[in-house]
């Protein structure tokens, strides 16, 4: 070999090239956005001690209970805001469920589909102040987390202690399809696999118009759109007036770092989400709604102390939007003895 130093500076010069960024950045700052105030109706219930989801299903709101020793869906009429019944129950029987996660696709006036038993999805149909499981199929081979039905055949998952991110999965064929995305550069510096998994957790929503799919960052100030026709980024949205990750791998387990996005959920025009932008272990004085547009345009902003999310034991709120009407419902309260709910509506269409 003639010209070793030629053919080594080649490759390095490829493998440069390989890494560099192939997507737009768009560094935003909050100070930009308009902040939008809306008066809110309160409705206090009394049923529910440890909601962790809450969803819209025609007449009904349907909140999740994640009390392990309670029912597990409760049901309000939304015209009279009176509790109707409870439904299911955690354990091992073979009517029980040992676990339930957020809704795995779109819910429809009558129908809740929600991530059931780490495996399977589940379809509740609600009528007449009822629930009852209707059908039940597997969709993952395994434990996953932040699941979405792409289509009729295929499954959006993150993955645990993988080479990519995210994973897409045929759970007809029952056969991992792809793996795709890297893990964003985190602050926190992970030791092992299981580390970086925990610090680059994000939550993804998904329009099957655009076959885009959205990603916002837990411990990062970080949202990415990826094109799921050629499954890669397209666009990375950065916000950069927002506090600094500067917690150790440590303090990250001690709930002492910062918190940016949480729970976001997706309509056919428009994407919201809850900025945290605080300590874990501290319950904020105000956190902001955002909405953001398909795009990575974020349009509105909302700063309000009712969109607290918070992961100590001491707060537990939860927000979700009526996708088909485009109503607000929001529950907040304390978990323990002088715990008091409330569902809040504001005006269809319009960020409270």
């Amino acid at each position: 070999m003639k010209h070793p130093f030629l053919i080594l500076i080649y490759c390095l010069i490829a493998l440069v090239s390989c890494q560099e960024t192939n997507y737009s950045i768009l560094k935003t700052s909050l100070k930009d956005i308009p902040n939008n105030h809306r008066s809110v109706e309160l409705f206090p219930i009394t049923e529910i001690y440890n909601p962790s989801d809450i969803y819209s299903i025609g007449d009904y709101i349907v909140v999740v209970n994640n009390n392990k020793k309670c029912n597990i869906l409760y049901l309000y009429n939304r015209e009279r805001m009176s509790f109707s019944r409870a439904f299911g129950l955690y354990g091992r029987a073979g009517n029980e469920y040992l676990f339930i996660d957020r809704s795995p696709k779109p819910n429809n006036d009558s129908t809740l589909f929600l991530y059931t038993d780490y495996i399977n999805c589940s379809e509740f149909r609600i009528n007449r102040d009822t629930i009852k499981e209707i059908n039940k199929y597997r969709i993952t081979n395994d434990i996953s987390n932040n699941v979405i039905i792409l289509n009729d055949s295929l499954v959006f998952n993150r993955t645990l202690q993988a080479d990519h991110a995210f994973s897409i999965y045929n759970y007809r064929l029952r056969e991992n399809q792809v793996s795709f995305g890297d893990f964003p550069d985190c602050p926190i510096k992970p030791k092992t696999d299981a580390d970086r998994d925990n610090v680059c957790a994000s939550s993804s929503v998904y329009n099957s118009d655009q076959r885009l799919l959205v990603t916002f960052y837990e411990s990062l100030p970080l949202i990415r759109i990826f094109d799921m026709n050629a499954y890669k980024c397209l666009q990375e949205v950065e916000l950069i007036d927002v506090h600094k990750q500067i917690s150790s791998l440590d303090e990250y387990y001690d709930d002492k770092n910062v918190i940016y996005f949480s729970r976001p959920i997706a309509t056919r025009d428009r994407i919201y989400v809850s900025l945290i932008d605080n300590q874990a272990d501290l319950v904020p004085e105000q956190t902001s709604l955002l909405a953001m547009d398909w795009s990575g345009n974020i349009t509105d902003k909302t700063g309000t102390a009712f969109f607290s999310l918070c992961t100590g034991e001491a707060f537990n709120d939860i927000a979700v939007f009526d996708l088909i009407r485009g109503v607000f419902p929001h529950i907040s309260g304390r978990i323990n003895s002088r715990f008091t709910a409330n569902i809040i509506y504001c005006q269809p269409g319009i960020i409270c």
